[in-house]
């Protein structure tokens, strides 16, 4: 059953890119039938974790723990590819996958003041939509909120874990953990649900207790929360129409965040998003995942054109996600497809409804 839901064996049609395929390569390996070669390591990095084999599986099979374990196997006995290598060295050197230097706090606060709220944003927002700090940063004041950001945000560690570093992972967690609480935050938000998924899953299963004490949320729950307490005041458009919702993998099944972004949309809409064929726990993957976008743009590329499609064919206008790496791999498919889609993150969508 997994053959038919795997998003990458549906764009390469090799029978090696599905969770069957990947055991019976390693079981051959394992048993000494076969040996690492060049291709079957690439393999191991063309699948996205996306977790929708796991779901619909009858025995729910963890294909993504193998593939990260795999993936360590192939770091420790030096067999990485030499894209994967050079990204990983990129992290660790620079501390995120671009080149940035230092944020632009929008909000700086006095020294010694304790702050309520730490916008993480994460280096993909930074670099490729600057746009949706400042959107946030508008949110966030319209509240009176008293948040702020780090002057420079150091890597979670959530990329080279992907990647199979998982050593090194860890270090750069430790590091960021240690950063942030020089600021002792009480909230802290995100609007990346790897970052998300990392500070509150992967950090704790790694003996990082430092935010422990720390509430942890991604922004369309922390902005929904808001709503519905009433200090986020929201004027619905009803003009906004053919609005559909794509649900990014690590946040729906992952994380198990469903229910938060679409009461947003219908917040600032006036109605509940249209709902894709596939959806929630059933959502097609975008082709983001696993820095697959990075390490292997045209794999991504093709996963992310087959989502269009479905989008398409349920005659949405407009496309909100709650995710910047699936908005920049569908943003780049809608572009190659010459078609009048439009994606938005979540964060933009509210930003335009904001009653002062």
């Amino acid at each position: 059953m997994c053959r038919h839901a795997c998003p990458v064996f549906l764009s390469t049609k090799r029978d090696t890119d599905t969770p069957r395929g990947h055991a019976l390569l390693i079981s051959r390996i394992d048993e000494g039938l076969s040996e690492w070669t060049d291709d079957i390591v690439d393999i191991m990095y063309r699948c996205s974790q996306c977790h929708l084999c796991k779901e619909i599986c009858e025995f729910h099979w963890e294909e993504d723990l193998l593939i990260q374990k795999i993936r360590e196997i192939i770091v420790k006995i030096g067999r990485v590819p030499e894209n994967v290598k050079k990204l990983a060295s990129h992290i660790i050197d620079h501390g995120s996958v671009y080149n940035i230097s230092q944020i632009k706090n929008l909000k700086a606060t006095d020294e010694g003041n304790s702050i309520d709220v730490l916008y993480f944003a994460g280096d993909i927002i930074l670099h490729e939509y600057p746009e949706i700090v400042e959107k946030t940063g508008v949110i966030l004041d319209s509240m009176d909120i008293n948040w702020t950001m780090l002057e420079k945000e150091a890597s979670t560690g959530i990329e080279l874990f992907e990647l199979g570093y998982t050593n090194e992972a860890k270090m750069a967690a430790e590091n960021c953990a240690a950063r942030i609480m020089e600021i002792k935050p009480k909230i802290i938000i995100t609007g990346n649900p790897h970052i998300y998924s990392a500070f509150k899953k992967l950090y704790p299963q790694w003996g990082i207790e430092t935010l422990n004490d720390i509430k942890i949320y991604h922004i369309s729950e922390y902005l929904n929360s808001k709503v519905r307490e009433g200090k986020l005041k929201l004027a619905q458009d009803s003009n906004l129409f053919g609005i559909s919702y794509h649900d990014p993998c690590q946040l729906g099944r992952e994380m198990e965040v469903y229910d938060a972004p679409r009461e947003l949309i219908k917040a600032a809409t006036g109605s509940m998003p249209l709902e894709l064929f596939h959806n929630k726990r059933e959502a097609e993957c975008c082709g983001a995942g696993s820095v697959m976008h990075l390490t292997h743009p045209d794999v991504s590329g093709k996963v992310a054109q087959k989502r269009v499609d479905s989008a398409l064919e349920e005659n949405a206008r407009i496309i909100v996600t709650a995710c910047p790496n699936c908005k920049k791999v569908l943003t780049n498919a809608i572009l190659d497809m010459n078609s009048d889609l439009k994606v938005i993150d979540i964060v933009e969508l509210v930003s335009l409804q904001v009653s002062n």
